[in-house]
């Protein structure tokens, strides 16, 4: 049903499907973030146990919860919202156009007539499903980074309060001081910080929506491979995006890590020292930096909640997306009836 459908009906289900469920993950969003920015000695990083780490996010909603309320579970859930939306959106949009003329191409090299349901019966590669997602990946993240960059850092402001020192108003100066904040750092180009780690990343999405096609033909039988119930599409993407996510995790740590950092006394602002003399902050060197004082656990630190939150928020995304392009084929199929 998915691959029939114009691009623009399933970049906005997708999109509506994402909004949805980060709302509900997003306690789970914000907790993993504040674990991924925690630093731990070798010994800890390497003596965690199977759900050591749910237990410590527990922990952390709980002193939330009691600290700030239950607001403080969901802070920067409106750029986070945006961002989904947008993300998703574009993601969406460019990978059906992208599939769509691809397999449009196909169909007029091999002289065929390039209606829907037979364009949509071509099959693609695994090379061309990974590399339309990784494009589209890259466009969407482009666009969505900066609010991204924003999110982390209103996720991670009662944390700065704690090991700082600085003042509620200062740590929870909201959207406007913190867009300042990022900017005074490191100038327009600190909304892309990280962005290496962000185009390797964009492969995330092509990866756990190929495995989720390629689950739904393998284990997926008769009507229910094309339109898949709410509880299928639930478990098939948890599980996609699970593997996708184990994968790549080290470099979702450091994403967070480079997107989180501040400048501090010892790392001159923007207007202070030229961009050449400040040092380096990048991927490799983040990454040298955990393994000398994390150890190699330190590269996978909040894995789990991040796989528990996927799991969560993909399920909901693909099962809502099934149902919204449903109800846009109802109304299509309601309109065109009345009209005839």
């Amino acid at each position: 049903m998915t691959s029939t459908l114009p691009a623009l009906v399933q970049a906005t289900s997708g999109a509506l499907g994402s909004a949805v469920a980060n709302s509900i993950a997003y306690p789970l969003d914000v907790t993993t973030t504040r674990i991924q920015t925690q630093r731990k000695s070798k010994a800890k990083a390497g003596r965690r146990h199977l759900g050591e780490e749910i237990l410590q996010a527990y922990g952390l909603v709980k002193r939330d919860v009691e600290r700030r309320g239950v607001s403080g579970l969901y802070a920067g859930l409106e750029s986070d919202t945006a961002s989904t939306l947008l993300s998703n959106f574009l993601y969406f949009y460019a990978y059906s156009f992208l599939r769509d003329s691809v397999q449009k191409r196909a169909m007029t090299r091999a002289g065929k007539p390039t209606n829907n349901k037979a364009t949509a019966a071509v099959a693609l590669t695994v090379s061309q499903e990974l590399a339309l997602g990784f494009i589209a990946g890259v466009l969407s993240r482009t666009v969505s980074t900066p609010l991204s960059i924003v999110t982390v850092r209103l996720q991670t402001a009662s944390d700065e309060q704690d090991t700082e020192g600085r003042t509620g108003s200062e740590a929870q100066g909201g959207l406007g001081t913190t867009i300042r904040e990022i900017y005074e750092e490191d100038g327009i180009k600190g909304f892309w910080k990280g962005f290496q780690s962000v185009i390797i990343l964009s492969a995330n999405p092509a990866i756990t929506l190929l495995l989720f096609q390629s689950l739904r033909r393998l284990i997926l039988r008769g009507k229910s491979r094309e339109t898949p119930s709410a509880l299928q599409a639930f478990i098939l993407a948890g599980l996609s995006n699970s593997i996708a996510v184990s994968v790549l995790y080290p470099i979702i740590l450091l994403k967070t890590r480079l997107q989180t950092a501040r400048r501090t006394k010892e790392l001159p602002t923007v207007t202070s020292q030229s961009v050449q003399e400040r040092p380096s902050v990048d991927p490799i060197s983040v990454a040298k930096r955990i393994l000398k004082q994390e150890g190699l656990g330190g590269l996978y630190q909040g894995l789990e909640v991040q796989l528990l939150k996927g799991i969560i928020s993909q399920g909901i995304t693909f099962s809502m997306k099934q149902r919204i392009e449903g109800m846009f084929i109802s109304v299509y199929h309601s309109m065109r009836g009345n009209t005839a």
